[in-house]
């Protein structure tokens, strides 16, 4: 049973929407006997340590906001006793959608979530990069899609989705293939393409299905490459992944793994579209080390 809640919230997230629909679904909570806590940390960091300064068995910790928020909400409650939730207020909320799907009314669906107090374990990423290691709970790109990503990130207007398609106009004219070095399973070997994405939950850039066959219970990362194609190729191309489809297409290779290392090109590493640093990156799937509420149905 939980029987308090603490609220990370990032008010600048939604416009405002993370703040108003954190205090409605603390004051339907209270109402039900829930000791509720709403946090505004100063900081990406500060909001992990609140994280971890929340964590005890009775407790959620709720990351209100975007990705962004609930990457580093993240980083303080994984192999923590706390169980953690997401209220999604951003303007990309794929990893809400990796963990439970979509739906109409998320802070409803969370309130019922909490009173039901059921709670499961999911997979969580890790990735190092140097002496920086980050957990991640969506995906960890390497290639054309990290720059993307980065450009994106730069631009303060517009949902996530269209950000990031504004950002891939700007990015595609510079589009270079990039060469990888892989290691995982005992070998290792040398790929190229355009993106590398290695995904515990699939979803990110707004929608986009990099690995539609993801699973957050497998114990296993989800490796998509995207070997060379021209930009017009490339273009074609982009519609799918929001659907998954792209994954039958002939420059479109997929696997599984529990670890991975990458090298090659000089380039961006993001986790969960945050900037980690630059190549080359170790991951690795830490199974079950993240223990979230769950549906009545789950």
């Amino acid at each position: 049973m939980i029987r308090r809640v603490d609220f990370v919230l990032n008010p600048r997230a939604g416009r405002g929407r993370a703040a108003a629909r954190a205090a409605e679904a603390a004051r339907v909570l209270t109402d039900a006997g829930v000791s509720c806590v709403i946090h505004v940390p100063p900081s990406p960091d500060a909001a992990a340590e609140v994280a971890r300064l929340s964590a005890r068995p009775e407790a959620c910790v709720v990351a209100c906001g975007g990705d962004g928020t609930v990457h580093w909400v993240a980083q303080g409650a994984v192999h923590g006793p706390a169980a953690f939730d997401i209220l999604p207020a951003g303007t990309g909320n794929d990893i809400h959608s990796a963990i439970h799907g979509d739906e109409p009314d998320p802070a409803a669906a969370l309130v019922r979530r909490i009173l039901g107090g059921a709670v499961r374990s999911i997979d969580v990423g890790e990735a190092s990069v140097g002496t920086t290691r980050r957990y991640f709970l969506g995906v960890c790109t390497t290639g054309f899609d990290s720059v993307v990503n980065v450009r994106a990130n730069g631009m303060t207007r517009g949902p996530s989705a269209a950000r990031y398609v504004a950002a891939l106009a700007r990015e595609l004219p510079r589009m270079r293939p990039r060469s990888w070095i892989i290691e995982h399973g005992g070998r290792r070997w040398t790929e190229t393409g355009v993106i590398l994405a290695v995904a515990n939950g699939g979803i990110y850039g707004g929608g986009m299905r990099i690995s539609p066959r993801f699973d957050m219970s497998d114990g296993l990362l989800d490796i998509t490459l995207v070997r060379p194609v021209g930009r017009v190729r490339l273009m074609a191309l982009f519609p799918s992944v929001y659907t998954g489809r792209h994954i039958h297409r002939p420059e479109v290779s997929s696997w599984s793994t529990t670890a991975i290392v990458l090298d090659g090109d000089p380039g961006p590493v993001m986790c969960d579209g945050e900037f980690l640093g630059m190549l080359p990156v170790a991951a690795r799937i830490l199974p079950g080390a993240l223990r979230v509420m769950a549906s009545a149905v789950a």
